[in-house]
């Protein structure tokens, strides 16, 4: 094997790059080395293609070829600062792809691969594309190398348009035909004002569906300060899954991160977690809130109108973002992790997507969930559909319904700690199975669902008979200095358990079962008092404008942050330094590229089936 190891430490960067880039001598002495070459690859078991593409490489190489000079330069040396966390060195996919070399009798194209070695450090190689992954690692026997067919791109290996993708874009295409002679006949219709339209006919208009998006209307019966929580919460949501992803992404200074993680500032980041606790809450509450208001204007609660609206309403924005993970995201982009990312996010969906669709994928673990923020709705959708159960009944004996729903919170809160008991349940040390019986479940995460219905519900009565509630000051301030004080709890004292292996496993059981409640009563507090003038400037800030009107693509945000970072992702073909400035630019950046597709999701799809269901199901 010292033959083999002899020519491979001549061919290959990765040994190359220990010692710089190949001086004169070097070259020569490769030149010399052609019967070592043929012997090492024969011995390494390489088929006849991948053999004679190795071989013309080194000659080439020797030569200094450019193409065979690419194909060195293409591949990742020894990476430096591994210390400081660099565990990537990718070289140049750009320039591994563009290498195509035709010869006599063969063409030789670059192939690029990621290959693993010990202690989690990868490598990016650049080889003749008729060498397969196990040929490769063959080549490298001996240096702790892998490779995986997966991990592997070229010309040849570029996806083509399949079936399903063809299926896809042509619906797609319809669609687009359709809006845009929706968005005509609009316009022209307007023109003519004596012309009767027709509803179905505007219903994809971009001119119609956008006054609806950016409208500025008072109405007495909206809560207005949730659409700064709303906002408020989507872009908390969105900043903690790039927080999450630092961690996996190819970046120089990985040690940066993880110091900055061990700090009770990195739950800036993490505390995101808190405000799915928002959502939970307002959603409870606007369930009850509309429907007592429907009620006491005599509105029969249809079971079967109850139900279809809600699919309805979250159904066609999820099946499209659906397809665009199982068939069109593949398509999307290219680069060294992109094989990577595509598996990641389509795998699950190409095996679950049904339970997508059926409101199910929260009973699992997290790598099952397909499009992973859409754990929120199966959990939500499950919750509306039990509804029923306390909002009959609530308009009746209120009191009794009320105390009731006080309990079941009370109930979910004691299954946190239970499941946390039985489990062993320590975030750090057992994350999947924290995820599986207390992050995912509806009956541990239905306590802040549960405190908006009752919420939503008192607002509502409040409303309806004095109009207004007369506080004494002193208990105001003391309310909300304590409701700032168990925000601020919520989201730092979690710090510990998050990074520590030492917690106690009653703290983490407390912590299951109390945190997500408080959160919940102290946002609960802050729209309680917002509402009844007890907010003010608070007030006066979460119901500004800007706010109304990017609430209305808050569910579209949620959809497509995640796709949208995948797309980020694919652009990290060399090793960035994180600090500050590159998290506050590359956060930004996304929230604007998330809003661009929310709002072509929304004024595309979600408004106007919105608008078609109204009619549809006959809700004024």
């Amino acid at each position: 094997m010292k033959a083999t190891t002899l020519f491979v430490s001549a061919l290959f960067p990765y040994f190359l790059g220990t010692r710089g880039f190949l001086p004169e001598e070097d070259i020569r002495g490769i030149n010399h080395t052609s019967n070592v070459a043929s012997f090492a690859f024969q011995n390494a078991n390489l088929s006849k293609n991948c053999l004679q593409q190795l071989n013309q490489y080194v000659k080439d190489l020797a030569g200094k070829k450019m193409w065979a000079l690419k194909m060195f330069d293409a591949s990742g040396k020894n990476p430096s600062g591994i210390l400081e966390g660099n565990f990537y060195e990718l070289g140049s996919f750009d320039e591994c792809m563009s290498i195509e070399e035709t010869m006599a009798e063969d063409t030789i194209i670059g192939k690029y691969c990621v290959g693993k070695l010990p202690f989690g450090l990868k490598l990016g190689v650049c080889a003749p594309g008729a060498c397969t992954a196990r040929e490769l690692e063959g080549v490298y026997n001996g240096t702790g190398f892998s490779f995986s067919e997966s991990n592997c791109q070229s010309k040849e290996s570029q996806p083509k348009i399949d079936v399903g993708a063809a299926i896809v874009i042509s619906f797609l295409g319809m669609v687009l035909c359709w809006i845009i002679f929706s968005t005509i006949y609009d316009a022209i219709t307007q023109q003519l004002e004596k012309v009767s339209r027709h509803w179905f006919l505007i219903s994809f208009s971009f001119f119609t569906n956008g006054r609806k998006m950016f409208a500025i209307s008072k109405n007495d019966d909206e809560i207005s300060c949730l659409h700064g929580i709303r906002v408020i919460s989507i872009m908390w949501i969105i900043l903690g899954h790039w927080g999450l992803l630092f961690g996996r992404l190819p970046i120089r200074n990985l040690n940066f991160v993880l110091e900055f993680m061990n700090t009770p500032s990195s739950m800036i980041l993490l505390g995101g977690q808190n405000a799915v606790d928002t959502f939970f809450l307002l959603s409870g509450l606007t369930l009850a809130y509309v429907f007592v208001k429907h009620s006491k204007k005599g509105t029969k609660l249809n079971l079967l109108v109850f139900y279809a609206h809600r699919y309805i309403r979250l159904t066609p924005a999820v099946g499209i973002m659906l397809v665009f993970h199982m068939f069109l995201l593949k398509y999307m982009g290219s680069g060294p992790l992109w094989p990577s990312i595509v598996e990641t996010l389509s795998g699950p969906c190409e095996k679950n997507w049904w339970k997508v669709l059926l409101y199910i994928q929260n009973f699992g673990t997290m790598n099952d969930v397909c499009m992973e923020p859409t754990w929120f709705l199966s959990v939500d959708m499950q919750l509306y559909m039990v509804s029923p159960l306390l909002l009959l009944p609530l308009l009746k004996w209120p009191n009794v319904v009320l105390a009731v729903t006080a309990c079941l919170a009370a109930c979910s809160m004691v299954a946190g700690f239970v499941l946390t008991w039985i489990f062993n349940i320590i975030k750090i040390e057992n994350g999947g199975v924290y995820m599986t019986y207390i992050y995912l479940p509806p009956y541990t995460r239905a306590a802040p669902w549960l405190v908006g219905i009752i919420l939503g519900y008192l607002i509502y009565d409040t409303k309806t008979r004095t109009g207004r509630v007369v506080l004494n000051k002193v208990f105001v301030v003391a309310m909300w200095i304590t409701a700032l004080a168990v925000l601020i709890t919520c989201v730092f004292a979690e710090h510990d358990l998050l990074v520590s292996t030492e917690g106690l496993l009653w703290k983490h059981g407390l912590n299951n079962a109390l945190r997500r409640t408080a959160w919940a009563v102290a946002i609960g507090w802050v729209i309680y008092a917002c509402t009844f003038g007890y907010g003010r400037l608070v007030n006066a800030f979460l119901s500004c404008t800007v706010f109304k009107v990017l609430s209305r693509l808050t569910f579209s945000f949620y959809l497509t942050h995640i796709f949208v970072q995948a797309v980020t992702m694919e652009g990290f073909q060399m090793n960035p330094v994180v600090s500050v400035g590159f998290i506050l630019t590359i956060v930004w950046t996304n929230y604007a590229m998330t809003f661009f597709a929310s709002l072509l999701l929304t004024l595309g799809f979600e408004s106007p089936l919105i608008a078609i269901e109204k009619r549809l199901l006959r809700r004024h």
